[in-house]
């Protein structure tokens, strides 16, 4: 967990974009190593494993939560908004909407998701291309062509943000 605790964590964030949701998934990544751990083949490196497992729990948590969202509209008052105990600022947010301001959280923000996840496992993560292709499940010529299209990208948002676009 030292070795790839940080970097899984920013993984997860990148993904789900929710703080909360990134350590729940985190904490249930390492349960799902300790049940899984005899599947796993040592001859292998142990990283592009964890990451898999973490990516796999990170887009089933977004399905279900897109398959929820529409009963979660039908809890919603008339005009669309949320209950008035709903609409209080949480204040254990306040950390998560400071990070948000960061330069380089407002860059990934403006970026596809497919690109900010080889971003992170790229340069976060630091897996070699190998590894990503092999986590994601595509060939390495996809893995290099949306990083090369994510740094094209990140390049234009930094000077749309500099000329104060």
């Amino acid at each position: 967990m030292d070795l790839f605790g940080d970097a899984l964590m920013r993984y997860l964030a990148s993904i789900v974009n929710h703080r909360q949701d990134a350590e729940d998934l985190f904490q249930g990544t390492w349960v799902r190593v300790a049940e899984r751990i005899d599947r796993f083949d040592p001859e292998r490196p142990f990283g592009p494993w964890l990451f898999r497992l973490a990516r796999n729990a990170a887009y089933d948590h977004l399905r279900r939560r897109r398959w929820l969202r529409p009963f979660e509209s039908r809890r919603r008052g008339e005009a669309g908004q949320p209950p008035a105990e709903e609409q209080r600022p949480d204040t254990r947010d306040l950390g998560q909407k400071i990070i948000s301001r960061d330069l380089t959280a407002r860059l990934l923000a403006g970026l596809d998701s497919d690109q900010r996840e080889v971003v992170h496992l790229r340069f976060w993560a630091e897996l070699s291309y190998e590894e990503i292709a092999e986590l994601c499940a595509v060939p390495i010529g996809t893995v290099k062509s949306r990083l090369s299209r994510a740094l094209a990208r990140l390049g234009e948002l930094n000077a749309q943000l500099e000329s104060g676009r």
